[in-house]
């Protein structure tokens, strides 16, 4: 009776802190009008300042937190861009992960999305960016390219599947994530061909050296516990957890819907619950279709919390926005 009782109360003072904690949307503004609903993902070098990916284009956005006056209300705005490969027009870009002098940024695909697409539009073979940031010239920061191919030409499990188109369950990279030396790359194809479990997700674990050298063998492959229906859109790293953005595919009433959640899972295999209070369920006025990316960074009133920030963009006609919200436990 009393650990009945010690759990109903926990149980409250969950849902109360929950409760108390309330979403901050920030408009995303001067996004580019051909990238609006292109965008995929977001990276936090600090918590002002920011890199914005998109589906299409070959550059990252450069974006800070501005508010010129007190009574204005808070956005982030782009003010720099980024341009990360001369050779190609499109490399959709579909994870960027922060690190200590810049950002990380990997194309998803091996292949064109489709067999008509025109020569010279995308690069394929998962090619991979490294950018050290000058912030004083953004437009001068150092890029490196590096690929993923020759990795995972050397995975007996997805090199079968490195060359096919996406129907064909080509491998598909959707989200990347950086932590202490080592990247992760979380994979959304070819899940459903390695396994017929549905509780399961792919990572890439490599140095982050590996993409740049054609000898290397710092790399594996992990197979983790996970939610039933996870595809990974975005990830981040924190200890020894996965912070994972999952857009959830369920089906209700006969008809397949996605519902999108926020999980930490253990790089070991292990499955935590849901730490962050997340609500998908949008205020009227800020519905969006889809959340399409994440980034984390520490909170300034807090020693031992993060911040946690969603990307949402629907359509040329919204400005996307930014839902910040504070963590529910410590890490």
């Amino acid at each position: 009776m009393q650990k009945i009782t010690f759990l109903l109360l926990l149980l409250s003072v969950n849902a109360f802190s929950q409760r108390a904690k309330k979403s901050q949307f920030l408009e995303l503004r001067n996004v580019p009008y051909n990238l609006r609903g292109e965008l995929s993902d977001i990276a936090c070098h600090r918590s002002d300042t920011c890199a914005v990916s998109s589906d299409e284009g070959n550059e990252l956005l450069l974006a800070k937190l501005v508010q010129k006056k007190k009574q204005t209300k808070a956005a982030f705005s782009v003010e720099s861009k980024i341009r990360l490969d001369y050779e190609y027009r499109n490399l959709d870009i579909e994870g960027i992960a922060a690190y200590e002098n810049g950002y990380f940024a990997v194309g998803s695909h091996s292949k064109t999305k489709d067999k008509e697409a025109k020569a010279g539009e995308m690069p394929g073979y998962y090619r991979f960016y490294q950018v050290t940031l000058n912030e004083e010239k953004p437009e001068e920061s150092q890029i490196r390219i590096g690929t993923l191919s020759h990795i995972i030409a050397a995975i007996p499990e997805l090199a079968e599947y490195q060359d096919k188109y996406l129907a064909e369950g080509g491998v598909n990279i959707e989200g990347l994530a950086y932590s202490n030396g080592i990247l992760y790359f979380g994979l959304k194809n070819p899940r459903h061909n390695l396994s017929s479990r549905d509780d399961e997700v792919y990572v890439l674990e490599t140095s982050a050296e590996a993409p740049f050298d054609q000898n290397t063998t710092e790399f594996k492959l992990q197979k983790i516990r996970a939610f039933k229906g996870t595809q990974i859109t975005e990830m981040e790293m924190l200890g020894e957890s996965m912070i994972v953005l999952s857009r959830n595919s369920s089906v209700k009433n006969g008809q397949e819907r996605e519902v999108t959640h926020i999980y930490e899972l253990s790089k070991f295999g292990s499955l935590n619950d849901i730490v962050f209070p997340y609500d998908s369920r949008l205020d009227r006025n800020d519905r969006q279709k889809q959340a399409e990316g994440m980034a984390l960074y520490p909170d300034e009133n807090s020693s031992c919390r993060y911040k946690v920030m969603v990307l949402y963009d629907e359509s040329k006609s919204v400005v996307p926005k930014l839902e910040v919200k504070e963590t529910s436990q410590c890490f």
